[in-house]
């Protein structure tokens, strides 16, 4: 028998991975890549809870704007005031547009500038 110790036998290693271990890495870069893709997609939950009070905000100014006679519930203006206001940009333009004379002149002008 002949009794090597730690320090009598270096093994030397080669600067390229086995097979398997080219595989493994090849499969972990390709999870990372996707898991960044789905974070970068998927909208934080702050963002999710301010789309959702913006919407809310933006239906009761709606209702507020019916109660006071601006706006005829079930009327075409009205159905394209709510279809209008399912883009975020156009929704955060009518909340801060001040008062609800100038929400309805510009729902006005956006119903009339639209394609027809």
């Amino acid at each position: 028998k002949v009794a090597l110790n730690n320090n009598s036998v270096q093994m030397k290693r080669r600067g390229r991975q086995s097979g398997g271990s080219v595989m493994v890495s090849s499969q972990l870069e390709e999870m990372v890549s996707l898991c960044r893709h789905v974070i970068q997609s998927v909208p934080s939950s702050g963002s999710t809870q301010q789309s959702m009070t913006n919407i809310a905000t933006s239906m009761k100014i709606i209702r507020t704007m019916v109660e006071n006679g601006n706006l005829v519930q079930g009327s075409e203006l009205w159905g394209y005031a709510i279809h209008l206001l399912e883009d975020s940009v156009r929704r955060e333009i009518f909340i801060n547009l001040g008062d609800d004379n100038g929400r309805l002149q510009w729902l006005e002008y956006m119903y009339n500038s639209r394609e027809k």
